[in-house]
């Protein structure tokens, strides 16, 4: 048996950060590595809200909120009106609707395991994907005819709630992975307020055009608002992320216009209490 204190330094995104760990009874080196990159996830950065509106992140974020709040009003506003517009009655469009809140419910709770299984970056890169695939086939699936129409009208406006529930999980997650829990509360507030200007467009062309009948061009429109925030995600910073290699270099670029918290680590020099045993 040997027991020794282990002194480990981590260099994550440009700081170091020493911890002492006390390790007792170590078997072998596979061990030591376990203990490592368990201790790796203590590492938590807190940006104060002036320090978030320092960095980029923090404005494509809020971009990225507002293009997707465009979507939320799309889907809230437009749908029961294109299911009549395509003679849908009004009973089924009822059903339609209530089976969707359904699916809001679930996509949050499936959506909240994705997040937290894999951070925020690869899940809203799918998130966008999806949604831009469904805007941009959305105005098309009616014009089928008969029962697939309507089967193809409801599939659709479910899986277009589910990305609604999506955007609602995921942006409070990238703040929190971005900037940290302490000042997470109003943070996310002031990226949700993109919610205001989005929406107040959004009603202002819905209200002064009559968009009866021009399904395609506004739902074409709405598969645009996606892949722009697609384009926007593609530059965030994800501490944590998983599966997002590939989007390295596009965070990279933007490195130049961010800016460190002061507070580097909130688990600096942990001291680690209890003992773990190691067989």
């Amino acid at each position: 048996m040997l027991e020794s204190i282990v002194e480990i330094r981590v260099r994550r995104e440009g700081l170091k950060v020493e911890m002492s760990i006390e390790l007792s009874t170590i078997a072998d080196s596979q061990t030591v590595e376990t203990v490592m990159e368990n201790e790796k996830e203590l590492i938590v950065r807190n940006y104060t809200t002036l320090e978030a509106l320092r960095t980029i992140d923090f404005y494509l974020a809020f971009l990225i909120n507002f293009f997707n709040s465009a979507l939320t009003g799309l889907t809230s506003s437009t749908v029961k009106t294109y299911g009549r517009d395509c003679g849908f009655d009004n009973n089924f469009l009822v059903i339609v609707l209530t089976l969707s809140s359904v699916f809001n419910c679930l996509g949050r709770l499936t959506w909240g395991i994705i997040g937290n299984r894999y951070s925020f970056k690869g899940p809203l890169i799918i998130l966008q994907i999806e949604w831009a695939s469904l805007w941009f086939t959305y105005g098309f699936v009616t014009q089928v005819g008969g029962t697939a129409a309507k089967a193809l009208f409801a599939i659709w406006t479910f899986l277009l709630y589910t990305c609604l529930a999506a955007n609602f999980v995921l942006i409070p997650n990238l703040a929190t992975r971005i900037f940290g829990p302490r000042s997470m509360p109003t943070i996310f507030g002031l990226l949700f307020a993109a919610m205001a200007p989005s929406t107040l467009i959004l009603s202002g062309v819905i209200a002064h055009f009559d968009i009866r009948g021009q399904w395609v061009p506004i739902y074409c429109s709405g598969a645009g608002f996606a892949v722009i925030g697609l384009i926007l995600t593609l530059f965030l910073r994800d501490p944590n992320g998983a599966c997002t290699a590939w989007t390295n270099s596009c965070a990279r670029v933007c490195d130049c216009c961010r800016c460190d918290p002061k507070e580097e680590d909130v688990w600096n020099k942990t001291e680690i209490s209890d003992k773990k045993e190691f067989n």
